[in-house]
């Protein structure tokens, strides 16, 4: 294909080097040498830097000293011991790796001059080098800083900038606060969620989580546009857009058949053997298997009405009778503990798997065999790995620390030829790469 650029022709500009991932044998980490310049905070933006980060960029991480940095840093849970701004797991989690600098980047709005000129020029040095900078600003507050895309671009041409908003840079909304909640509620999640009587928005932040994946996704395609064509690129991330591309089937159902989703609680949306369960022991079993094999139903679950019941004969009359059939396997399911019956579903070739609590994932073989359960070096933090895996790069051992604000201001000044203006070292962050 033309599309995709030959080998050798990708080429990034800046010349940061990643703190955190290592090479295997002679690959690189696939963003080795990719600078990117966050400058956000909370979830959705954090997440997308976070992934970023994981795949080899060095990521600098932005905070505004008059915001007490990152708000993330003061959410709970909190450890205790080590330096107070790391406390946060939660911060941990999309934070590991990265570096922080604080910088003030506000304007006073009477002489439309940098409050913080020296913080100033810090950060437009770190632009200069930089491959990407990452925002999640409500629309228009970067411009307030003097920072629009039509600055960044005519200033730094090759500088990749991302923009994740509730609704995005463009639209009736777009000045609008959207948070996960919201845009949960805005997007069919909470309507498409739930049993019959009432929608739930989903368990963890997905809106954020999202919008942070296709903004990562984003961002590494711009990356590869501006190699091919020698041109960087805004991305306009906006979460409903984002939790909204997640209802394919659902807008499919109601633009062909006109039929809103129907809340199914546990139950499979397109097959009627598919779904949650109660064992005997109390504990649930999620499963899935074929709804055309009625005779192979009825023998693994021991049930041989399921065989002879002509509500169940064939998949049509299996939709028509989902709920006498989901009563008569939940009976089935009563009569044998749990791990009695992912042994024999998964011996027949049945998909099966146990509803894991947090207790569970924290001991779970398949996830510790690869490297999502990860520790930091002093002991105070079990994180996430990465889940990409990507062939001839190998993880560090253990996961990444989380910077201390303005951890390494000092080291980074240092490394772009200007002063520490803050009149003390920064703690911690000594390890510097060259920019």
């Amino acid at each position: 294909s033309n599309f995709w650029p030959r080998p050798g022709r990708l080429k990034f500009q800046s010349l940061g080097t990643a703190p955190t991932v290592r090479m295997a044998g002679s690959g690189a980490a696939p963003l080795s040498g990719v600078l990117v310049v966050d400058l956000t905070r909370i979830v959705a933006g954090p997440h997308c830097t976070k992934i970023l980060c994981d795949l080899g960029a060095r990521v600098v991480k932005v905070e505004l000293p008059r915001e007490g940095g990152d708000m993330l840093r003061m959410f709970a849970p909190r450890v205790d011991g080590g330096e107070a701004t790391t406390s946060s797991a939660y911060f941990a989690q999309l934070n590991g790796g990265k570096e922080s600098i604080a910088l003030d980047l506000s304007i006073d709005p009477t002489t439309a001059q940098p409050n913080a000129p020296a913080d100033r020029e810090v950060f437009e040095r770190l632009l200069s080098k930089a491959d990407v900078l990452v925002e999640n600003f409500r629309p228009g507050r970067l411009g307030r800083l003097g920072l629009s895309w039509d600055v960044l671009h005519a200033r730094y041409p090759q500088l990749v900038l991302c923009s994740i908003s509730g609704f995005g840079q463009t639209g009736p909304y777009q000045s609008l606060a959207g948070v996960d909640t919201i845009i949960q509620a805005m997007s069919g999640f909470v309507h498409t969620t739930g049993f019959a009587d009432r929608g739930v928005k989903v368990g963890t932040t997905v809106s954020d989580l999202l919008a942070g994946v296709y903004a990562a996704v984003g961002v590494q395609a711009a990356l590869l546009a501006r190699a091919r064509e020698g041109q960087a690129r805004r991305v306009d991330i906006s979460m409903l857009d984002t939790s909204f591309a997640f209802h394919a089937h659902d807008l499919s159902m109601f633009s062909v058949r006109g039929q809103e989703p129907v809340r199914l609680g546990n139950q499979g949306s397109v097959s009627p053997t598919m779904g949650i369960w109660r064992c005997a022991d109390g504990e649930e079993i999620s499963v899935a298997t074929s709804p055309f094999d009625v005779d192979e139903i009825a023998d693994a679950l021991e049930a041989p009405e399921i065989k002879v019941d002509e509500r169940f004969r064939g998949y049509d009359a299996m939709l028509e009778n989902k709920e006498a059939l989901w009563e008569t396997m939940g009976r089935a399911f009563l009569t044998r503990p749990r791990a009695a019956w992912l042994e024999r579903l998964r011996g027949r070739r049945w998909a099966a798997g146990p509803v894991n609590k947090m207790a569970d994932l924290a001991e779970e073989p398949q996830l510790r065999h690869r490297q999502m359960l990860r520790r930091t070096a002093d002991g105070r933090f079990l994180l996430v790995g990465n889940p990409v895996k990507v062939s001839g790069v190998a993880e560090a051992e253990g996961a990444p620390p989380p910077p201390a604000l303005d951890g390494h201001g000092a080291a980074i000044r240092t490394e772009l030829g200007v002063p520490n203006t803050l009149g003390e070292p920064s703690p911690g962050g000594t390890r510097v790469s060259r920019l």
